[in-house]
């Protein structure tokens, strides 16, 4: 991981350390792989993980498909960037210290979230499947599902279909 500021060779900065000061663009706990000019589409990943090289992972993988992108550790800073930075697409994880996937859907439910969900979990294909029906009953609208351990394929294909699943 390169520290903040760095540039290689002409590639875009990595900004992943945590910056725990008050910043408008970036909750504390947020994660942001590029500060680029936003993508010609527009599309933006918001990731809630608590696995580091996951929401690595995940953010390269979508900053490869031309996609924004940032991540957060903890539900709060998430659902912050939810309001403030209005994701086209959310990644969230079902297994998380101190919350549960459905928490976390239930409370996107709550703050009117339009992005398009993407459940992602190391559990089994039937508990994923019953989290995306729980996220259509609430009235959001999903990309699918990604289960643990994914392809960068598998990532950037939920970011490229613009079907939506509700």
């Amino acid at each position: 991981m390169l520290p903040r500021g760095s540039v290689a060779a002409g590639q875009p900065v990595l900004m992943a350390t945590h910056d725990k000061r008050p910043f408008p663009a970036r909750p504390t706990g947020t994660h942001v792989f590029s500060e680029s000019s936003p993508m010609p589409d527009g599309r933006r990943l918001l990731i809630l993980d608590d696995d580091e090289m996951v929401g690595q992972i995940l953010l390269m993988a979508a900053q490869g498909g031309g996609c924004e992108a940032r991540w957060c550790e903890e539900p709060e800073p998430f659902y912050e960037a939810v309001a403030s930075w209005q994701p086209t697409h959310v990644a969230v994880d079902l297994l998380m210290p101190g919350t549960t996937g459905l928490q976390v859907l239930q409370r996107l439910a709550a703050l009117g979230c339009t992005a398009r969900v993407i459940v992602s979990s190391g559990l089994g294909s039937g508990e994923l499947e019953a989290a995306l029906a729980e996220a259509r009953a609430l009235g959001l609208r999903t990309a699918g599902v990604l289960p643990k351990p994914f392809s960068l394929a598998a990532v950037r294909a939920l970011l490229q279909d613009a079907t939506d699943t509700r």
